[in-house]
């Protein structure tokens, strides 16, 4: 299940999903998400998700929704939080296919929470 979560003071979104998820649910998200009046700041908290049922292709066609809504315009800063004991996995991952993209994505993993928020909301 994925929630999203919106705290308009912070202009933060979170989406958090926990238990099994799967590639489709986790690409509605993503296109739902600019139907509403998104946040400038973003975090796909997927620590708590088991993703058995995501194809490593979805992860991709992640990437193409956020370069075609408008991640890659500046005007979003979007910090990804991974499974336990996969920060590294997931960095390389993502990294790879932004890279592929071409498309300056302004996106980090971290191994937690808190460390994604210290992020988002500092200067650099």
């Amino acid at each position: 299940m994925i929630e999203t979560i919106i705290y308009n003071r912070q202009d933060l979104t979170i989406q958090e999903c926990n238990g099994e998820i799967t590639s489709e649910e986790l690409l509605d998200t993503a296109q739902s998400f600019f139907g509403i009046a998104h946040t400038p700041y973003i975090i796909w908290d997927l620590a708590s998700a088991h993703m058995t049922n995501i194809s490593p292709h979805a992860f991709k066609q992640l990437i193409d929704i956020w370069q075609k809504q408008g991640y890659s315009s500046g005007s979003c800063k979007t910090a990804i939080v991974a499974p336990e004991n996969l920060e590294h996995s997931f960095s390389s991952l993502f990294n790879t296919l932004i890279e592929s993209s071409r498309v300056p994505l302004i996106t980090r993993v971290f191994g937690s929470l808190d460390l994604a928020r210290q992020w988002l909301f500092s200067e650099a």
